[in-house]
């Protein structure tokens, strides 16, 4: 799922693009779309969700800066600007002495 949307750009949001991705980790594609019409694994994912959503988190990828700036599916730009905002530049970690 991560590469198809953030490397080969696929609509995951598309059955066909769910199904392709689970073909190829080698689960059977009937068997996987069959799974979609019920409540078989809702108990599996719902409260995995429950953390994330007690903090805040919404979205996927949310990068979390300093305990309290967040960025949701921020652009390359948005993070690179938190990053120069929020972390030690690296220069720091790199000098000598």
């Amino acid at each position: 799922m991560y590469r198809g949307y953030w490397e080969d750009r696929d609509d995951i949001a598309e059955p066909s693009v769910l199904t392709r991705c689970a073909v190829t980790v080698g689960l059977e594609a009937d068997a996987f779309t069959a799974s979609w019409g019920g409540e078989q694994y809702a108990e599996n994912i719902v409260p995995y969700d429950d953390d994330a959503y007690a903090v805040g988190i919404r979205h996927v990828p949310t990068t979390i800066f300093n305990a309290e700036a967040r960025l949701a599916k921020a652009g390359y730009a948005d993070l690179a600007r938190a990053m120069e905002r929020y972390l030690v530049p690296i220069e720091q970690f790199t000098k000598e002495g």
